[in-house]
């Protein structure tokens, strides 16, 4: 009797392997070389990592848990908070294209 052993992992995707490893590590590096070299405020980069970790969060937590898949119940001042701090987010994605 003979058995033989099929492999049932999925096949990688080396095209995604390469793109998310090197996104960033390329970050890491050019993010502090642009804001060295352009000459960037610390009250700019302070501002924009507080605007990206407020939509990030509204994102994740306002627009993916709460209003797609309705995994909780907030109060409708945090639901406004999601709702205006995510628009952000696509009216800055909308303008770029």
């Amino acid at each position: 009797m003979s058995t033989t052993k099929t492999d049932t992992r999925p096949q990688i995707i080396w095209v995604n392997v390469v793109f998310l490893t090197l996104t960033p590590l390329l970050a890491i590096t050019l993010v502090p070389w642009f804001c060295w070299t352009q000459e960037v405020s610390w009250a700019q980069v302070i501002s924009a990592t507080c605007l990206w970790l407020a939509t990030g969060l509204a994102i994740t937590a306002g627009y993916h848990r709460l209003f797609s898949h309705r995994a909780y119940k907030a109060s409708a001042p945090v639901r406004l908070t999601f709702a205006l701090l995510g628009g952000m987010f696509e009216v800055w994605t909308d303008a770029r294209t």
